[in-house]
């Protein structure tokens, strides 16, 4: 790219003020969007930034060992905390951190709890898939359960 500028009579770094100009300019249109919660399409999925938690709203958190770190990954968290108008209801032990593949029993089990978000580190390709048939958001956050309650 440095080449094009060049051949224009352009300093080199000017590829580089573009793009921070071209990010920038991103950034100040898509923040808003993404701090607001409006979900976005990645890959052809459709995934939520941010908790929508509303009242009466009912979610599960997906947990390290201790209950209340959020797990890096969804389908394999040894825990899953069922929280309802910020208090948590259930903590429910994974059974299906072996199984292979763990995505579509878990997605079943968290389903089985009538919940409109689940929050995880990360969520596969097909973990999202059949949460958006089961109308089910997927939320990226890290952070704590704690943290969630507070919000």
């Amino acid at each position: 790219m440095a080449g094009v500028f060049k051949a224009m009579g352009l300093p080199p770094a000017t590829g580089v003020v573009v793009g921070f100009i071209a990010g920038t300019a991103f950034g100040v249109l898509f923040a808003p969007l993404i701090l607001l919660g409006a979900p976005l399409i990645i890959g052809g999925l459709l995934v939520y930034p941010t908790l929508i938690a509303k009242p009466g709203s009912r979610y599960i958190v997906a947990t390290r060992e201790d209950k209340n770190t959020i797990s890096p990954t969804f389908a394999r968290a040894p825990y899953f905390i069922l929280i309802e108008d910020g208090k948590i209801l259930e903590e429910i032990k994974n059974p299906y951190t072996e199984a292979l593949p763990a995505g579509p029993p878990v997605v079943d089990l968290v389903a089985s709890r009538n919940v409109d978000e689940v929050v995880a580190g990360s969520f596969g390709r097909t973990v999202i898939e059949d949460l958006n048939k089961k109308g089910i958001k997927p939320i990226y956050h890290k952070g704590t359960v704690e943290e969630l309650l507070k919000l």
